[in-house]
């Protein structure tokens, strides 16, 4: 390591451009099998973690921004491209950002290929690697106009998510209707689950409950097929469903009127809509509890009329089959906290209220969560029930 951190920039430059062509190196490469971005990487690390060899490192990165500047565009340069841009998004040379987005503008990597792996892309990924700013941004939505290739939007969703989700799922709307194989179905659910697990799910809930009218209409089986795509990413009650009260009210969302909730789920799920996290959303959980109960009231009702039904209909079926102009919450089951919760604690009290402020029984059945008095169902819950 002594001898490295003694290295100019153009030893550097020199030494990375003998290194790539698999000529002997000068100081020698240090030992191990790794592929030689990756051995960039690592001495840079090192040199970086050594106060003496900081200045090194620097050197280092400077010559690492001129092999790449240096490298023409061209097929027989490709190997070494792949290796220089995979150090890039590590290493990040200052001047390399510009030329990055040079690069893409001009179409200059298009359509080279190393390892099955496109090069433009690789890029675009780098690039981002720096920032997501707006140029970049500009550039994604541009290119992506006509670029046939599915990983490359499922790429541009990722980058877009590095500066925000909305912008990454304002760019999803664009995509959906790509979503023509089942290969390409699993590699967006894939993707959509990545972003979610590094920033949460406020944002994809408030995006599904303001955007789906209109996505039903200008997309519509691309959206159902989206719908199925995060059903089987988000399973109600899964051990690894997020501890997010967003990713558990965006799953009932999702499942109501297919998986037959019961009423300690259905209390859970009322709890989470009144999670701290929850306070500035306040409209859209109740909103999405009224959609919850109802369909779970029509699911409800059609098992009760099932000739399936005699014999196993499960007890909270009998409170949600009611007559048509009443809703009737029985409790002559088990009282065990399990089955429901112990906000209702006398047997075979029965509570009807009128159809039309149905919202009410998930006040009288989770009270424990104090429920405040739910606001009229908006259009979008309307017309979907």
């Amino acid at each position: 390591m002594k001898r490295f951190e003694s290295m100019t920039a153009d030893d550097w430059e020199a030494w990375i451009n003998e290194f790539l062509g698999g000529g002997d190196c000068d100081p020698p490469v240090p030992e191990g099998d790794e592929e030689p971005d990756l051995k960039l990487i690592g001495l840079f690390r090192d040199l970086s973690k050594l106060s003496v060899a900081r200045s090194s490192a620097n050197r280092l990165r400077r010559a690492l921004g001129r092999c790449l500047q240096c490298r023409a565009p061209i097929a027989e340069n490709a190997q070494d491209l792949y290796f220089l841009l995979n150090a890039t998004s590590i290493i990040r040379p200052p001047k390399s950002k510009r030329l990055l987005l040079r690069y893409l503008e001009e179409g200059a990597l298009h359509p080279l290929e190393y390892r099955n792996v496109d090069l433009a892309t690789l890029a675009l990924a780098v690039r981002c690697d720096f920032d997501t700013d707006d140029e970049v941004v500009d550039f994604i939505y541009r290119s992506a106009e006509n670029h046939v290739s599915f990983s490359y939007h499922l790429t541009c969703l990722r980058m877009l998510a590095k500066r925000d989700t909305a912008s990454a799922l304002s760019f999803l709307e664009r995509i959906l209707p790509r979503l023509k194989s089942p290969a390409r179905q699993t590699a967006l659910g894939r993707t959509v689950r990545g972003i979610t697990k590094r920033s949460g799910f406020r944002a994809i809930y408030r995006w599904y409950t303001e955007r789906e009218l209109f996505l039903e209409s200008q997309y519509g089986d691309y959206f159902k097929i989206f719908k199925e795509i995060m059903k089987i990413q988000l399973k109600p009650w899964a051990a690894d469903l997020p501890k997010d009260p967003y990713a558990v009210l965006f799953c009932a969302l999702l499942h109501s009127g297919e998986v037959p909730f019961s009423a300690r789920e259905i209390s859970e799920i009322a709890m989470q809509a009144q999670h701290p996290r929850m306070r500035t959303d306040q409209r859209a959980p109740e909103e999405t509890l009224s959609y919850v109960w109802r369909k779970s009231v029509d699911l409800a009702s059609d098992w009760a009329s099932s000739p399936l039904a005699i014999g196993t209909c499960p007890p909270w079926v009998e409170w949600l089959s009611t007559e048509p102009d009443t809703y009737e919450l029985r409790t002559s089951w088990t009282q065990d906290a399990s089955t429901l919760r112990p906000s209702i604690e006398q047997r075979d009290q029965v509570v009807r209220l009128d159809a039309e402020s149905h919202e009410n029984v998930i006040v009288k059945l989770i009270s424990a969560t104090k429920v405040r008095e739910p606001h009229p169902p908006s259009s979008m819950y309307n017309s979907m029930g």
